[in-house]
Formats: C-alpha cells, sequence, structure tokens
C-alpha cells in the first residue's frame, strides 16, 4: 500500500470549480501525454537511452502532480532516479498510471 492517495480529489475539485470544460480538457490531455510518456520510458528502458527515461519521468512527474495524481507521481519519482531497479519502477509506474486513468474517468462520471 502507498503513503500516497491514488488521485487527490481536492486539486481536481480546485479545476472543477475554475471551469468544468478545462478539467475535462485537462485530464484528457494527461491521458493521452500519459500514454505517450509510458511508451517513451519503455522504449528507453530496452534501449538503454538513461535521458530520455529521466526526461520523460521527471516531465510525466510534473504532469500527474498538476492534477493531483500523486502516486503516478511517486512511481515517477522511482523511474527518474539513478540507483533504482527501473524495470521494476516503471511496472509501478504502469499499474499506477492504469488505475489513475480509471479513476479519472469515474471522477469525470461524477
Amino acid at each position: 500500500m502507498s503513503d500516497h492517495p491514488l488521485l487527490d480529489t481536492a486539486v481536481l475539485e480546485e479545476l472543477r470549480d475554475l471551469d468544468p470544460q478545462l478539467l475535462t480538457d485537462t485530464l484528457s490531455l494527461y491521458k493521452e501525454d500519459g500514454a505517450r510518456h509510458i511508451a517513451a520510458i519503455a522504449a528507453a528502458l530496452e534501449s538503454g537511452d538513461d535521458d530520455v527515461r529521466r526526461r520523460n519521468a521527471h516531465s510525466f512527474k510534473g504532469s500527474s502532480g498538476t492534477v493531483g495524481a500523486m502516486r503516478v507521481m511517486a512511481a515517477c519519482r522511482a523511474v527518474e532516479a539513478e540507483t533504482n531497479d527501473h524495470e521494476a519502477a516503471f511496472a509501478k509506474l504502469r499499474a499506477e498510471f492504469a488505475e489513475a486513468c480509471q479513476a479519472i474517468d469515474s471522477f469525470l462520471a461524477s
């Protein structure tokens, strides 16, 4: 069990209060960009390109924080780090992102 919540719904509620369409657009873009980051990190791990791995993990970490995807953000931090088992950290990131996407869809439906 993680010390971080899956989603910080206070962040999402704040975005919804500002502009419901902005929230929908932002979360849709987050999911699309997240899928691209996941693919780029997978390719970087396969090719051994640490710079691409770090850059994508760092960027994904920032966007995850913006939308309140706290466990994805923590998983990105592990993938970005120099001294971790990157394959295991990446597997965790993929799982956390999939779970966050489901939670985002549920939040938007509420």
